[in-house]
Order: C-alpha cells, then sequence, then structure tokens
C-alpha cells in the first residue's frame, strides 16, 4: 500500500481533497494533510505520492518536492495550481512532476491524475519487489555453493555476485549455530535476517542464508583489518548486539583474499563448529582456535569409576563432586577428542551410577532408555556435566533418604511417588504390594518420618499440584487428575486448605 501527502496552505483544499477522495480504490491507505512546506518536512513520513501546492508563502511547492525528492527518489509529485506562470511549469517539468490540478478542483481530473501516479507507483514496487527476490535467490545459490565447496568463476558474471564482491579485498564464512528448540517455525528466517542486518553495520557487506534448521551461514566482506586481533574485535563486537547471543555459538572461517577463498573459509568455518560441544553457546570462536594441539584422547580415571560405589555407600557426596568436576575440567581441554567418545566414557559412569543404586536400593530403573539417550544427545560438555550431576545428586539424596528410614520406609516413599496420580491408591493397596501388613507400615512409617502415609502423600499431590500450575498451562481440572484427584470440587478444596488460595488465585500470582 502507498502513502500520500497533501501540501497546501489553504485548509479547506488540504482538508476537501483529504476527506473526499476515494484513497483505498486507488491503493492508497495512508493520507497525510499539512498546511505549510515546512510541516511537511519537519514530517517523518517520506511519501510515495507529493500532491502539493505549487504556490504557498516561505518555501513554493516547487522547493517542497525538490526536498522529498532527495529522501524518496521514486516520489510521484503532483501540483495544485490557478496560476499560469511559466516559470512554475518549467521548473516542474524539471522534476518530472507527474500531471496537474487545477484549482477549482475536479474530482474526477483529481482521482484521474492521482490514480496514474498510484498505479506507476504500484509496478514500481512490484518490480523492485521482483529484482529483490531474484536477488535473493542469486544470494542462496552463491553461499549454498561456497558452502559444499564450490566456486564457479561465471558467478563473477552475475551482476548481483560482481556487486557484492565489487571493491572488497577480504571475505570470511561464519557459521551460526542456534541452540536447537529455541526457535518457533520460520524463526531461523527471522534471524537470519536479523544477523545479516547486524553484521552489517561493522562489515561492508553481508550474506546471510539459513543452512539447515539450526544453523546460519553468512559470508562477510571488507577491506583488510589492520591485524587479526582487529578482525575478532569486530566480530564479536558484531556478536555483542544480536539479542539472544546466549543462545548462539558463532564459528569463525579462515580469511579468504578473494570469493574464490571463500568454499575454504566455509570448510574452516565447518571444523570450527566442532567446538561448540567443548566451548559451548554464547561463543564466538575463530579457526585458528580449532588447530591448536589440544589433547586428542580422554578417559575417566579407572580408579574413580571403581570407587564409585564406595563414595555413594559412604555419603562422601562432596570427594565425589570434586572428583566429577575434575574430569570435566580434563574433558575439555581434550577438544581434538570427538564428543562421542567423550559421551561414551561417560557413559561407563551412568552405568557405574545405576548398577550401584539398583544394588542398594533394590530397584531395577536407573538404568532406563531416557538416560542413555539424554547422554547421547547432549550438545555441550557443559549440558551433559549439568545431566550428570544431577542423577548423582538425586542418587546420593537417595542414598541418604535410605539410610535414615532404612529400606522398608524407603521403598513405601518411593512407591507412593510412583502412584501419585492414581486416584484409587491406598494404604491396603500399598501394603499388598510390599508385601506387608497395613497396620505395620503405617506405625513403622509414623515412627521414622513423623508424619503419617495419608498425609506425605497428600504433601506430594500438592507439591505436583503447584508444579503444574506454575510451570504448565493445564487446566484446573486437568491438574487435579494429574495430582490424584478424581473430583476438582474436592481437589480445589484440599488446595485451599493446605495453601490458603485456590488453585487459579495460585495461577494468577499469589504463588506460595
Amino acid at each position: 500500500m502507498l502513502c500520500a501527502m497533501i501540501v497546501d496552505d489553504e485548509k479547506a483544499i488540504c482538508d476537501g481533497l483529504s476527506e473526499n477522495m476515494p484513497w483505498a480504490q486507488m491503493g492508497i491507505d495512508r493520507v497525510i494533510r499539512c498546511y505549510s512546506a515546512s510541516e511537511a518536512l519537519e514530517s517523518s513520513a517520506v511519501p510515495d505520492i507529493l500532491i502539493s501546492d505549487i504556490c504557498m508563502p516561505r518555501m513554493t511547492g516547487i522547493d517542497l518536492a525538490g526536498k522529498i525528492l532527495e529522501k524518496n527518489p521514486e516520489c510521484k509529485v503532483i501540483f495544485i495550481s490557478a496560476y499560469s506562470d511559466k516559470e512554475y511549469y518549467r521548473s516542474a517539468i524539471s522534476l518530472h512532476a507527474m500531471g496537474y490540478i487545477e484549482k477549482p478542483i475536479n474530482q474526477a481530473e483529481a482521482i484521474e491524475v492521482i490514480s496514474s501516479a498510484a498505479d506507476l507507483c504500484q509496478r514500481h514496487k512490484h518490480l523492485i519487489s521482483q529484482q529483490k527476490g531474484m536477488e535473493q535467490y542469486r544470494a542462496e545459490q552463491f553461499c549454498r555453493g561456497v558452502a559444499n565447496g564450490q566456486f564457479h568463476r561465471e558467478w563473477l558474471e552475475d551482476p548481483f555476485i560482481a556487486g557484492f564482491a565489487a571493491g572488497i579485498r577480504w571475505f570470511m564464512a561464519l557459521l551460526v549455530m542456534i541452540r536447537p528448540g529455541l526457535l518457533k517455525p520460520g524463526g531461523a528466517q527471522k534471524l537470519c535476517h536479523t544477523a545479516s542486518e547486524q553484521f552489517g553495520r561493522f562489515f561492508a557487506r553481508c550474506l546471510g542464508i539459513v543452512k539447515d534448521r539450526d544453523t546460519l551461514l553468512l559470508i562477510l566482506g571488507d577491506d583488510p583489518p589492520k591485524s587479526d586481533a582487529a578482525l575478532r574485535d569486530r566480530v564479536r563486537l558484531a556478536v555483542d548486539s544480536m539479542a539472544r547471543r546466549d543462545e548462539l555459538f558463532i564459528a569463525a572461517g579462515l580469511p579468504a583474499s578473494s570469493p574464490e577463498g571463500l568454499p575454504a573459509s566455509c570448510a574452516s568455518a565447518a571444523e570450527t563448529s566442532r567446538l561448540l560441544f567443548y566451548r559451548g553457546y554464547g561463543e564466538a570462536v575463530f579457526s585458528e582456535e580449532a588447530r591448536r594441539p589440544y589433547l586428542s584422547q580422554f578417559r575417566l580415571d579407572e580408579a574413580f569409576l571403581e570407587e564409585v560405589p564406595c563414595l555413594i555407600r559412604e555419603n562422601r557426596e562432596d570427594d565425589y563432586m570434586l572428583k566429577l568436576q575434575k574430569s570435566f575440567r580434563t574433558a575439555a581441554e581434550c577438544v581434538n577428542c570427538p564428543p562421542e567418545a567423550v559421551k561414551k566414557e561417560y557413559s561407563k559412569l551412568l552405568r557405574v551410577l545405576s548398577e550401584t543404586g539398583a544394588a542398594i536400593f533394590h530397584r531395577q530403573d536407573y538404568e532406563t532408555y531416557h538416560m542413555w539417550k539424554t547422554i547421547e544427545q547432549a550438545g555441550t560438555l557443559l549440558g551433559l556435566k549439568d545431566y550428570l550431576m544431577t542423577v548423582s545428586s538425586d542418587i546420593f539424596r537417595e542414598y541418604q533418604d535410605f539410610s535414615r528410614y532404612g529400606g522398608t520406609v524407603y521403598a513405601v516413599v518411593q512407591e507412593l511417588n510412583r502412584q501419585l496420580s492414581n486416584p484409587d491408591f491406598s494404604i491396603r493397596m500399598l501394603a499388598q504390594t510390599l508385601h506387608f501388613r497395613d497396620t505395620y507400615l503405617s506405625s513403622l512409617f509414623k515412627s521414622k518420618t513423623g508424619t503419617t502415609i495419608n498425609r506425605y502423600l497428600m504433601e506430594l499431590r500438592m507439591e505436583e499440584a503447584r508444579r503444574l500450575l506454575r510451570n504448565t498451562e493445564l487446566s484446573v481440572s486437568q491438574v487435579a487428575v494429574r495430582s490424584g484427584y478424581r473430583d476438582v470440587d474436592y481437589f480445589t478444596r484440599c488446595f485451599k486448605k493446605h495453601t490458603g488460595v485456590l488453585p487459579s488465585a495460585f495461577r494468577g500470582g499469589q504463588k506460595r
């Protein structure tokens, strides 16, 4: 859609044109009225069509049109005049005015002139859109070609590619890795546009494409920097200017002195991208860092693995965590070791933890598919570390419970957690599952924990309800079901008695 600006010091004419023309039918969705040339120049709007009185005090429409054309050379100019001064018309011809609307204004003639101007504007915008679409297509073909290690000399004969390379004396490829699951559908394209704009503020040229779902490819061009340090500083300044940069990893390729060197720059950027696992998101890493003589092999200390069961049984969590963290510091220096090999080593620790847990707690649900899959899918060493430390802390905490309450009460607690969402669960069912009399279990549990089984189960269910209300969009009735309550009204009464507020009020901000 188009923007038209009407400028006339006669308010009646300015308002009459603004209010009585079929603007929408002519494809004009915004009409700005100004009562002086100075008011028009002060406006932040840049019109597609200028309709101006040719003779106004302090500044003529001719002068105004010249200044508007400086802002938008494609603006179509239409003059309003009741004068026949040939000097005015000669000046108007030099400005390529679309036409004239004579006073008194004939609406049909005005519509014809403005419609012709609007039609020209629309055709020009369509051509520009087609040109931009073709340029984007050529840019994508060029970027994908060099990313695949190809360079064709005939590319430089293409006006767009030749224009990109003109006057540029060095080039560089950047891979922007996005944290998986961060973007909504279509979000990568928007981020690519934003990244291209941001890097374009620091470098003379920047082409960008979405290489795959979570990776962008940026091609930079500029004059040679004074030093490698100056180049790194400029790249980091561009990275720091981007929103959500902590969710991105930037891998920079080797600089190239001509477009022909871009395939090699892309290859070195891909080599550098493997450091993502070791450096994590929020970093910008350069190709020379990937080529340093890092360690190429990582092995977990066998003595540590053998000591893990003893550390758990002796409840020496601090010693265990210190040794685990030390192993991750060593792993961080083994950058030349494939991430899969590091994950394989830590899978050994997970196996020891699961076997120890099963042996101590007589449980068989430690070695689960989810645990192994989480290690396999870890995108960074930091993520792997966080997961293993969480699993380890859980096992030490369970051992503390096991030691404090004894095996029977510990088994009761585990069963209560498993049956949390079962509304039909009862102490009689619990006793049958664990092969004890219900009276014995109730008495033992109360003596060890200081509370009853039913009270403990209710606390678990209320905690689960608070978690669901705080972190999900589930309805109150759905929260009730997942918290082990078949009757939503009964759940609401229990929740209010326990927390002092209704579930809806808790979700609305009165969270305790």
